[in-house]
């Protein structure tokens, strides 16, 4: 939170100097663009289920991972040439299936007729679990932009935005006493980054993104509504 406040800050000191940075096509009207981007979740997951034998005798194997990327769209109003507020929405789904195997150790037991105690001729028993995980959410967030542009075609801007997240995950094991996860997650939604827009006519653009957060690359088209008097 506090390098968001930071970062916000330091658009609104950028803003207030006397450089006159303008976005093209300086008209009021909002600028509408839909995106697609990676899913940085696919990623983590990757990370989460390492084929390795864990320190609690765990190994996790993915059987399939997908997702479905991320998809999004924005609608970006400017305040001033230099400043624009985005309400921005996206969703993304992402699916695993993998295998647990465990080891579990082997306890000797009283055999009901012979009364003796019968030791197992293995130490350990490599237990196989099967396991689903699929994780969909809704981000929605308010985002700042600070526009860098010079030209009446090409922008560049950063932008920071917050909001919350609707998510939806549901986990299903063959045996939760050998294999679980938590299941929670935090409902915020942040993103950091920068992008490129370029306008190949005055009303339409196409733009490319970078962020933390969000998708971490994402493409998309934009589209401009103005009326050729409403400038700023």
């Amino acid at each position: 939170m506090g390098r968001i406040a930071i970062l916000l800050g330091f658009f609104f000191l950028l803003g207030s100097s006397s450089v006159s940075y303008t976005q093209p096509l300086f008209q009021k009207g909002p600028l509408i663009s839909v995106y697609g981007g990676t899913d940085n979740y696919k990623f983590l997951w990757k990370l989460d289920y390492p084929d390795t034998l864990q320190p609690d005798s765990i190994r996790l194997h993915i059987n399939h991972l997908s997702s479905s990327g991320l998809w999004g769209v924005k609608v970006e109003q400017l305040l001033t040439r230099k400043f624009g507020v985005t309400l921005d929405f996206w969703y993304g789904q992402t699916n695993v299936t993998g295998t647990c195997f465990k080891l579990v150790e082997n306890q000797p037991y009283i055999d009901p007729v012979s009364g003796n105690t019968i030791y197992p001729s293995q130490p350990y028993t490599m237990e196989e679990v099967y396991f689903s995980k699929r994780l969909s959410r809704l981000n929605a967030t308010l985002r700042f932009d600070l526009h860098f542009s010079k030209s009446k075609i090409v922008d560049p801007y950063v932008f920071a935005a917050m909001g919350g997240s609707l998510y939806n995950l549901t986990f299903s094991t063959s045996n939760r006493d050998i294999y679980d996860e938590d299941r929670f997650y935090l409902p915020i939604s942040f993103k950091l980054g920068g992008g490129f827009r370029f306008f190949p006519h005055p009303r339409f653009g196409i733009f490319s993104e970078f962020s933390l957060g969000g998708p971490l690359i994402s493409l998309g088209v934009s589209y401009k509504f103005y009326k050729r008097q409403d400038t700023w």
